[in-house]
């Protein structure tokens, strides 16, 4: 059964129609890509998948459990966590208490620790510790950890943005062109990254930078005009024709 999956899903916005009937499933362990010109649906198709959007007809499935109607912190309590086209951080915390934020307020126990967190108390070593090891493991240097997160690199903030995702333990991560904005020297180490996460949790990306997406994905999904015109093997759906004539008008 997959870990997540669309049913005939549908968003209009007035008389346009932005995702058009998407049924796809997608397996536990997966990673899976998504591309297509812009205007295809596929930010659109996120946050129907994510719970940002409500669809106007269809279903969204996580774990066999319809969440069509649940609201994304829900869904995150269910082990969905994404990332977004623009970097999408608290700027006037610092960047541990962005991470720490995250991991208090989607906890099963948000009532009793958004007081304990709130009220100016300390917040336990645990916490503490798992804070600074996702830090670590997304590549912020510990001179980064107090400091305000407007006054990060971009780089930088797309790194704390995936720390206050992988800190509430995803299955299925979704991650909206995650290397958009990168310099050169950047991409390599977010690339690295996705590659590790890769090994212990479901992940779903849309991208622009097809040579990152064919070296990261085993299936590779096509949007256009808010349908799915191609799914498959990487490398295969690239060379197709009808795609590339919709991708690069060729």
């Amino acid at each position: 059964m997959p870990i997540l999956e669309t049913e005939a899903v549908t968003k209009r916005f007035g008389t346009f129609t932005a995702v058009d009937r998407v049924t796809v499933g997608i397996e536990e362990g997966e990673t899976l890509g998504i591309i297509g010109p812009n205007g295809a649906g596929k930010t659109t198709f996120f946050n129907l998948l994510s719970g940002y959007f409500v669809p106007d007809e269809g279903r969204v499935i996580l774990g066999g459990k319809d969440i069509t109607g649940l609201p994304p912190h829900e869904r995150i309590r269910m082990g969905m966590a994404r990332t977004f086209q623009l970097v999408s951080v608290f700027d006037n915390l610092s960047v541990f208490d962005n991470v720490l934020l995250s991991a208090v307020r989607f906890s099963q126990f948000f009532e009793r620790k958004r007081l304990f967190y709130f009220g100016g108390k300390r917040v336990g070593v645990s916490l503490q510790e798992k804070v600074t090891d996702v830090l670590k493991e997304v590549g912020i240097a510990p001179q980064f950890y107090r400091q305000s997160a407007q006054f990060l690199s971009y780089g930088n903030r797309r790194k704390l943005e995936m720390a206050m995702a992988l800190i509430q333990e995803p299955r299925i991560l979704l991650l909206d062109e995650p290397f958009s904005g990168l310099g050169d020297a950047e991409i390599p180490e977010l690339f690295s990254l996705i590659k590790e996460l890769k090994k212990r949790m479901t992940i779903v990306l849309i991208e622009h930078k097809i040579s990152f997406v064919l070296d990261l994905v085993e299936r590779l999904l096509v949007m256009h005009e808010g349908r799915i015109i191609a799914d498959g093997l990487p490398r295969v759906v690239i060379d197709e024709e009808h795609v590339r004539k919709v991708y690069w008008g060729s």
